[in-house]
């Protein structure tokens, strides 16, 4: 019989981690462990390869209808991509990130957020940008009527902390007038990615790095996971022509843990310089391509969950 895409995967990470050399790994050294490790390094190339399929797919006018069940903020991106409208793709990259797909609600939230609940024009790229006070005063109302209907309203785990509450310091308004001001008063994510190609000189890793410092120090509420996830996304649906050359794990509480295990048998005591020079090292031999440094942090937060025993991890 033959095995399928996703074991045969597995069996090729899995020969690949057995044969390192050039790092060691004393986190893994058990079959087990190993093998656990290799598949969450599996089911996270699996999520990247979701995401990028989604460009190749016919995808219904409904799914960028934020009045439609069918509603998909991803693949709403897809749609307005490859309309040509990619500051509308960028935008809602932004509110998928910010709110997540909720466990409860799916993409109901983003859908009331960018659809104004269907009471008026969705709030597109070019109607909020152009008139974002009466944004404001409007989530300033719905705000209370959708936390009121949706009970169980919550951010996803990557965003739990943040709050759907108008008062409150990062409510949703300042966030988005935040990444309003950042992109610009051009308001065209096409100039903010000219002026990053200029100031790196089209270097690709060190653009992912120049967006990466620009939007966790300007974006509000939006740290380390939150901008890494943002602009992966950017990347995966072919959006900006980067990728990261680190896994960013500074004051990270799970890839950093997740590292130290794998490379040192600890949960602490190391640099994350040290641990990013390792990863990079790993990754040399593993070869996992562009995506490598989202996969090894997603899959590294994963396993140090579960060290012993694979368990899913959705998102």
């Amino acid at each position: 019989m033959m095995k399928n895409k996703k074991q045969n995967l597995f069996e090729e990470v899995l020969e690949k981690l057995a044969s390192v050399q050039s790092v060691e790994l004393p986190g893994i050294l058990d079959d087990e462990r190993r093998a656990v490790f290799a598949r969450q390094v599996v089911d996270s190339i699996r999520r990247i390869d979701f995401v990028k399929r989604l460009s190749e797919l016919e995808l219904s006018e409904f799914r960028a209808d934020p009045n439609s069940e069918l509603f998909d903020p991803l693949k709403a991106a897809v749609i307005h991509k490859k309309k040509g409208d990619s500051d509308e793709a960028f935008w809602l990259l932004l509110l998928a990130t910010h709110f997540g797909k909720s466990q409860a609600y799916g993409w109901s939230i983003v859908a009331d957020v960018y659809g104004a609940r269907g009471e008026t024009e969705p709030w597109t790229w070019q109607n909020i940008t152009s008139n974002f006070d009466a944004f404001d005063r409007w989530f300033r109302r719905a705000s209370f009527e959708i936390s009121s209907e949706k009970k169980k309203l919550k951010f996803n785990n990557h965003r739990k902390y943040q709050s759907f509450r108008y008062d409150t310091a990062f409510s949703v308004p300042v966030v988005v007038k935040s990444y309003i001001d950042y992109i610009g008063g051009h308001f065209s994510h096409a100039a903010k990615i000219s002026e990053a190609e200029y100031a790196t000189n089209n270097d690709k890793s060190l653009m992912f790095d120049y967006f990466f410092k620009g939007m966790k120090s300007n974006v509000k509420s939006f740290s380390r996971l939150g901008v890494f996830d943002l602009l992966t996304m950017w990347a995966k649906l072919d959006l900006v022509d980067f990728y990261p050359q680190s896994a960013y794990i500074s004051g990270s509480t799970g890839p950093r843990p997740g590292a130290t295990l794998l490379f040192f048998g600890l949960h602490g005591g190391h640099s994350a310089d040290s641990l990013e020079t390792k990863l990079a090292q790993l990754n040399h031999e593993l070869n996992l391509g562009p995506y490598a440094m989202q996969i090894l942090e997603d899959s590294l937060c994963n396993w140090q969950k579960s060290p012993n025993k694979y368990k899913l991890f959705r998102g």
